[in-house]
């Protein structure tokens, strides 16, 4: 009877300490590239026409080091200025909707040198003359 208990403890024993799961590692990032694309995540023509009424999005991508079984990356960016922050899971693509403003609009990545620009000139400030 005593032989029966001891070998459903270690069953049991060795069941849990052999299923332990492996710790996700902390991402480190090794590229980033970032870019203005249409709302839909259709990248923009070269010399196409930015109208104002037209929806926009920034698209950052990310590559990882050695990207299997990664924790969470929060990455820190700013459009205009103003500080943002999005998290990847996984290596990728991520699109953010914006609105333009009036001249240049800048996005840059805080952990790259990864920059984009797009002029936004505005014609409302016109006079007609007949």
């Amino acid at each position: 009877m005593k032989l029966k208990y001891y070998t459903i403890f270690i069953l049991l024993f060795t069941a849990f300490t052999a299923c332990k799961k492996d710790e996700p590692k902390l991402a480190k990032l090794s590229d980033s590239n970032v870019s203005f694309v249409h709302e839909d995540g259709t990248a923009l023509a070269i010399d196409e026409c930015i109208k104002p009424e037209t929806k926009y999005a920034v698209s950052i991508t990310v590559k990882f080091e050695d990207a299997d079984d990664i924790e969470p990356y929060k990455l820190d960016y700013t459009f205009n200025g103003v500080s943002y922050s999005m998290t990847f899971d996984k290596e990728g693509t991520q699109t953010i909707k914006i609105t333009l403003a009036k001249g240049i609009n800048t996005v840059k990545v805080a952990a790259s040198n990864a920059e984009a620009n797009l002029l936004l000139t505005a014609h409302d400030d016109f006079e007609l003359v007949e």
